[in-house]
């Protein structure tokens, strides 16, 4: 006799009985073409993770300013080489109102525009 599989893998038998009821349920209700019906207020599985954003920005006191980053708020972005971040950061003054936009590069966010007012 085989055993149930759940997508390929084989259930487990030294597991305790309680933890192989679900899966073999599961089994039996894949192998009909069923899915269990969801529970009132649970998560759908799997769960479909969040976008990663775009974009940040921030708006308020220019705090810290440096040849390599500036901050605003709770909002660091690294001032890169690419001709957008440069010309944003010429813009801004430590001690000013300002808005940062910045983007995702690298693991890091870098200025990406920049107002002032």
């Amino acid at each position: 006799m085989t055993r149930p599989t759940l997508r390929g893998i084989e259930a487990s038998a030294p597991a305790a009985e309680t933890e192989s009821v679900p899966l073999l349920l599961l089994a039996v209700l894949a192998s009909a073409g069923a899915s269990p019906a969801p529970q009132p207020g649970a998560a759908s599985w799997p769960a479909t993770p969040a976008p990663p954003a775009l974009r940040r920005d921030a708006h308020g006191v220019v705090t810290r300013l440096s040849a390599g980053s500036v901050t605003v708020g709770r909002l660091t972005c690294s001032i890169a080489a690419a001709p957008d971040s440069r010309a944003a950061a010429a813009t801004l003054s430590l001690g000013a109102v300002a808005r940062i936009d910045c983007r995702p590069a690298g693991g890091r966010w870098v200025l990406a525009a920049a107002s002032t007012g």
